[in-house]
């Protein structure tokens, strides 16, 4: 016997032939990557009619990674082939990009806080996890073996000549609850990790259909509260369902 779900929609039944437009709650979070760290969203409900939810989704847009490039000790001293860089030359080069990152960050009126917590996410992840070749210099790199790239490109592209390894969306890690607050009810008895409640964004767990539709009356509010483990970047959170338009009173399930 097949126990496999089928993630068949669960359907809700209308006592009126209310108009019913195929509808998404979308609320958006930016993740800093400072672990445990909470962020609280609500979701309003319009007063056009209830929205009955059957699926929940989300999906990491990572943030643009950093680049940079090698930095010779000297400036008299030139760059060869690539086979030639130092380890020097790179954390020159990955410094100097940090020390750009930063004020860029206080340029946009970031907290010193945060400016500092990012920009340790930052150099851990380049300690940590690692650079590569920018994928989009790499084929120019390469088909020249490195030995003639690094002298006859500008220097804007030789800053760019090495990116971040950057959190891929698959690896976004958070807890979630989701509250209703029109009446008070909790979805779940305590935060839920994504991967145990959600799935995964590849595919290899399919997102949640939830067991029977759960319907919102006109200007509800739904908080959806964030705890972040993992990743940086934006965080796209989505109620899949529709909107019964004209309904003064909910739909029987």
């Amino acid at each position: 016997m097949n126990f496999a779900p089928t993630h068949a929609a669960p359907s809700v039944i209308f006592k009126h032939d209310f108009g019913i437009v195929p509808f998404d709650q979308l609320v958006t979070f930016d993740l800093e990557g400072k672990p445990d760290n909470i962020i609280n969203k609500v979701i309003n409900i319009s007063i056009e009619g209830h929205f009955v939810a059957i699926a929940m989704s989300y999906s990491l847009l990572p943030e643009e990674p950093i680049t940079f490039g090698p930095i010779p000790a000297s400036p008299s001293v030139p760059l060869g082939s690539l086979a030639s860089l130092t380890f020097g030359d790179l954390f020159r080069g990955q410094r100097q990009a940090l020390q750009d990152k930063k004020e860029e960050l206080e340029d946009s009126g970031l907290s010193r806080e945060l400016i500092e917590a990012r920009i340790r996410e930052l150099t851990r992840g380049l300690q940590q996890v690692g650079f590569r070749l920018n994928p989009r210099l790499a084929d120019q790199v390469l088909s020249q073996g490195g030995r003639n790239f690094l002298v006859t490109r500008l220097d804007n592209a030789l800053n760019q000549l090495f990116q971040a390894v950057i959190c891929r969306q698959t690896e976004a890690s958070f807890l979630y609850s989701i509250t209703d607050n029109a009446t008070g009810r909790e979805l779940q008895s305590e935060p839920i990790h994504n991967i145990a409640g959600l799935g995964i964004a590849n595919g290899d767990r399919p997102f949640r259909f939830f067991p029977q539709p759960i319907i919102f009356t006109p200007r509800s509010v739904i908080r959806v509260q964030i705890t972040e483990k993992l990743g940086v970047g934006r965080l796209y959170f989505v109620l899949q369902g529709y909107k019964v338009l004209g309904t003064a009173r909910p739909p029987r399930e």
